[in-house]
């Protein structure tokens, strides 16, 4: 093998190298897509995807550490139904580690969450999530 060969070898062997690592650097930066959730996750609560036709609210959403744990309330609204909604949650919650606690209520590891729903207003659906301590309701 001359050394021009060596080189041309080595070179395409550098490129391709080179263009898996950034593919797999592509694939790592775009998360994969759970059916009916906009790559997006519910404002103030990193860990809870937001369901495909929910946007965030004009306000931001509240968010206060206290010593019993984290509080939070987001405000979001969408094109959608109850119906829709709940059962998306149902769906998807449980495969994070939520379980069921009552028709609008999920626990998990000592939190409470709580989709709160307002009449809908010219076919907007407003939704609020509300994540607090599970200790305070429990008693």
């Amino acid at each position: 093998m001359m050394k021009g060969q060596v080189m041309s070898s080595r070179t395409a062997y550098a490129k391709l190298l080179g263009l898996i690592l950034f593919a797999m650097v592509l694939m790592g930066a775009m998360p994969a897509r759970a059916q009916g959730v906009d790559q997006g996750f519910v404002p103030g609560i990193q860990d809870l995807p937001l369901m495909n036709g929910l946007k965030s609210a004009n306000s931001e959403p509240l968010i206060f550490d206290s010593p019993e744990g984290r509080i939070v309330v987001s405000p979001v609204s969408g094109t959608t139904t109850r119906r829709q909604v709940l059962e998306f949650y149902r769906r998807i919650l449980p495969q994070l580690g939520w379980q069921v606690f009552k028709e609008t209520s999920f626990r998990r590891e000592g939190e409470l969450l709580k989709l709160e729903f307002s009449a809908a207003q010219g076919g907007v659906l407003p939704l609020r999530f509300s994540l607090s301590p599970a200790r305070k309701f429990t008693h």
